[in-house]
């Protein structure tokens, strides 16, 4: 018995409903105990493991995650001559985590689940588009230190991969320094498990200024316009792995702290 499947769609947003046709034929098999149906992903991710002398690395492994199943046990009536037709959908949830290639994977899978012999699979990929969400709001994160405070002013904390974020860096030291450089620095970073966090390749850093030496009770003022790379993996929360983006001012000082603060974004890819 073979197994063909069939989509109307292939790009989609949480929320969405996913119309599957699926063609069974023909012939019939006498191990088949069901024909199921999945909507799920494959979650790439790091997790630590130890040696038996207590050594630790960091392994890369992947977990395949299911978000909706329909089930047609193989005494279906459908079934009966050896081959048939079905229509159906699948809903992705609300809370659904979007794609991004090689650690968030979409497909839609069917299976013929054959007993004691191996399953016969067919899966097609598919892609989740992260929608707007507005929760990281607008306030103005500030950072108040022994001898600087800062704040990180923007006119927005949500964006689109290619929008441009608009803001200015205000810096008020309470004591002299000088610093080699200020910047903000766009910041997207992977969380696993195990605490692990690794870079996607997403970053950006932006200079202000350079070589700036800071006055008790002067403060002052850097704009800035920075643009979120096309192509940036969107904010999400998957099984075994988050997304998180943060926007970033530094007073870089060299061979000492430096003096930052930090504001968290949202970064969604989905059409507007």
């Amino acid at each position: 018995m073979n197994i063909t499947l069939a989509l109307k769609e292939f790009e989609f947003v949480p929320g969405d409903t996913v119309a599957v046709r699926i063609d069974v034929g023909t012939g019939g098999d006498k191990r088949l105990q069901a024909i199921r149906l999945e909507l799920g992903y494959k979650n790439t991710y790091y997790h630590r493991t130890h040696d038996s002398d207590g050594d630790s690395q960091d392994t890369r492994t992947s977990d395949d995650v299911v978000v909706a199943m329909k089930e047609m046990p193989a005494d279906h009536p459908l079934l009966s001559g050896g081959e048939a037709t079905f229509e159906t959908t699948l809903e992705l949830p609300a809370d659904t985590p979007a794609s991004v290639p090689n650690w968030v994977d979409w497909r839609v899978r069917a299976v013929l689940d054959r007993k004691l012999r191996r399953d016969h699979r067919e899966e097609l990929p598919i892609t989740i588009y992260a929608p707007r969400n507005d929760a990281a709001g607008t306030e103005s994160p500030g950072w108040v230190g022994d001898k600087c405070d800062m704040r990180l002013e923007t006119a927005a904390r949500v964006a689109h991969p290619g929008e441009t974020l608009t803001g200015v860096l205000h810096v008020a030291p309470r004591d002299s320094f000088d610093v080699r450089r200020v910047r903000v620095d766009l910041e997207c970073r992977m969380h696993h498990e195990d605490n692990i966090v690794r870079e996607l390749g997403n970053d950006v850093e932006l200079t202000l200024a350079e070589k700036v030496s800071f006055a008790p009770g002067v403060a002052q003022e850097f704009p800035f316009s920075i643009t979120v790379p096309a192509g940036a993996a969107p904010t999400l929360n998957a099984s075994h792995s988050l997304v998180r983006w943060s926007l970033k001012g530094v007073c870089d000082r060299p061979m000492r702290g430096d003096y930052d603060v930090s504001a968290q974004l949202v970064v969604y890819n989905a059409p507007d």
